[in-house]
């Protein structure tokens, strides 16, 4: 058990953050977080869901259509990125030879990239070459990069210490918030075991991190926080200490694990259910046509599945050949009474078989039904105070009930 470093201080507050692809579709939408200090929130997510899209949003190398990025009391969101940076972002970038090195040139030269603008990099508007050797050098020896010398070409270092070298540059400065995207792929364990530590060691100083990685055991294992992304959207805020990879994949991907150990999966195109076996095995398949926007998928404990339709405001039950059974909701209507559902984000299922759906976008609510799909009972009230639920996102069951995790 790790002790919590947590503090109250917001260091990084992410507010309704929308933005595009250049085609004009929707790359992120109302992305909404804060990042204390002291605290690492990590992001899960299947690649290409939108986690390298909000890294460029926040740091304002892609445009915002909507929404703030504040770090402290300042708000960011009209800076540039070299600003931004400057007022105290760091970044591992998810692609260190694209996106963080110059394999071509000295690490000296490598360690100024982001930095070239500031102390100890430049003196006024010259760059300071004797400053920028010298804090390369104290990177290289208090992070551990074999090197011969700073005046080697990144293209000589291994994976591992072209990586710590990014890490180094980006923590010697002390930034406010460190946004680490994949900071151990390709690296090799005892590399990677360093790059944890220092993570552990900075975030016990107080710094605040924002953590994507596509490895889950890196994510439940550093993160006092994590969040799942689907879609360009928060999807669910899960406690790390609750977690196991299988439950954490099961939110990130519309994935379950049925009483056979076949893996089920939701998907964006046709065919949206996908069946494996645990090797990733293909199985079958069906349900082409069925969804506009698939969005989750369950197994209830008769094996029948649930999947819900995020763009038609419903959830339906089949069979497991693909048999429509039930539907919660009125397709194609939107509503807050007890027939239909705003935008159905989550569910829960009790082991005889109740179904608790979590009404996310607009309606704020829960609403309990038994396995008929009769309505109980909904509930809800807006707010950000305990008993109150403001974009509830995620749901789950646990030996002490129901536990509901928001998007803000």
């Amino acid at each position: 058990t790790k002790a919590s470093t947590v503090t109250d201080v917001v260091e990084l507050s992410v507010t309704g953050l929308t933005s595009l692809h250049s085609d004009g579709r929707t790359a992120i939408e109302d992305i909404s977080f804060d990042i204390r200090k002291g605290e690492i929130v990590g992001i899960a997510g299947v690649e290409g869901n939108g986690q390298s899209e909000l890294v460029d949003t926040i740091l304002g190398v892609r445009a915002a259509v909507a929404g703030t990025v504040r770090l402290g009391d300042t708000d960011l969101s009209s800076l540039t990125t070299k600003k931004r940076r400057s007022a105290g972002i760091g970044i591992i970038p998810q692609d260190r030879h694209r996106q963080g090195l110059l394999l071509d040139a000295p690490l000296w030269e490598n360690a100024m990239l982001g930095h070239q603008a500031q102390k100890p990099f430049a003196r006024g508007v010259w760059i300071d070459k004797p400053g920028a050797r010298e804090i390369t050098q104290k990177i290289v020896d208090r992070f551990d990069v074999r090197t011969p010398s700073v005046d080697v070409n990144a293209v000589a270092l291994s994976g591992g210490n072209q990586q710590k070298l990014i890490v180094g540059k980006e923590m010697i400065l002390e930034p406010s918030v460190l946004i680490a995207a994949h900071p151990t792929r390709g690296i090799d364990v005892g590399a990677q075991a360093a790059v944890w530590d220092e993570l552990r060691d900075a975030r016990q100083s107080g710094l605040a991190v924002l953590l994507i990685s596509a490895d889950l055991e890196e994510l439940i294992g550093l993160s006092d926080t994590l969040l799942v992304m689907f879609e360009g959207r928060l999807v669910a805020e899960l406690d790390p200490a609750d977690v196991t990879p299988k439950t954490l994949g099961s939110h990130m991907t519309g994935v379950a694990v049925d009483a056979k150990d076949r893996v089920w999966t939701l998907n964006q195109t046709d065919p949206p259910v996908q069946v494996y076996d645990t090797d990733g095995n293909f199985l079958f398949a069906w349900g082409d046509g069925l969804f506009k926007f698939p969005h989750f998928i369950r197994i209830n404990p008769e094996g029948n599945v649930w999947a819900a339709d995020f763009s038609r405001h419903i959830i339906r039950k089949f069979t497991p050949e693909g048999k429509l059974l039930l539907t919660l909701g009125t397709p194609d209507k939107a509503g807050a009474d007890a027939t239909h559902f705003n935008r159905p984000t989550d569910m829960a299922i009790t082991p005889s078989g109740d179904v608790f759906v979590t009404d996310g976008y607009g309606n704020n609510r829960v609403v309990h039904f038994d396995k008929n799909g009769k309505v109980i009972k909904t509930w809800g009230t807006l707010g950000v105070a305990a008993g109150e639920l403001s974009q509830p996102h995620s749901i789950a069951i646990d030996s002490a009930g129901l536990q509901i995790g928001r998007a803000a």
